[in-house]
């Protein structure tokens, strides 16, 4: 019966944690889908103020973008990847210009090991072309990620939450059951009536 019990709880606990990771790299592809989308939209606006070299109303363009409450930090470059502005979110909140050397977001190139669908990140980091044919620049997203990771603490803590249950459950029954083998036990065996 113990046995039982401990391979079903192995067998529980290891589904849970199969779909908790299955679920993580879900919401993971979520949301990166999310910020390339966002980052595919900068570039198609952004795209003009790139073409004339206008920093100031690309960084003012950029800051309007405040409202997208994941976004982390946005960085615009040439084709040469020379950085022509950024902004990133300050204490407050706001998406706030700053300089080119204040922005750390990398290349989103063949070089930069990307973290996979499991490892936990506190952002993450996309890229996408300005302009159509040839690209004129690139915009450099950083996307904030706690959503996923409060979801997978959730997750994570419903999980032990149920394993505790059914610990107390299967503990429990353990209890009822060597209970009634020692009243068996205790009362011995049973003479059955003598008949006439």
């Amino acid at each position: 019966m113990l046995a039982l019990a401990v391979a079903l709880s192995l067998f529980t606990t290891a589904l849970f944690v199969l779909g908790i990771q299955r679920q993580h790299a879900l919401a993971h592809d979520i949301l990166e889908r999310q910020a390339q989308a966002i980052a595919k939209n900068i570039a198609a606006l952004v795209g003009h103020q790139v073409a004339a070299n206008d920093r100031i109303g690309l960084a003012s363009l950029l800051e309007s973008f405040g409202e997208f409450e994941h976004i982390r930090a946005v960085m615009v470059t040439d084709r040469r990847e020379t950085p022509l502005a950024g902004v990133r979110r300050n204490a407050a909140g706001n998406l706030r210009v700053v300089s080119a050397n204040e922005i750390m977001i990398h290349a989103a190139d063949n070089t930069t090991p990307r973290p996979g669908p499991h490892d936990v990140t506190p952002s993450l980091q996309v890229r996408a072309d300005i302009g159509q044919i040839a690209p004129i620049g690139w915009v450099h997203l950083e996307y904030e990620t706690s959503p996923l990771t409060a979801a997978r603490t959730r997750m994570w803590v419903d999980v032990l939450l149920f394993l505790l249950t059914l610990a107390c459950v299967f503990s429990a029954a353990l209890l009822f059951a060597s209970r009634c083998e020692e009243d068996g036990a205790s009362r011995g065996p049973e003479d059955p009536a003598p008949r006439p």
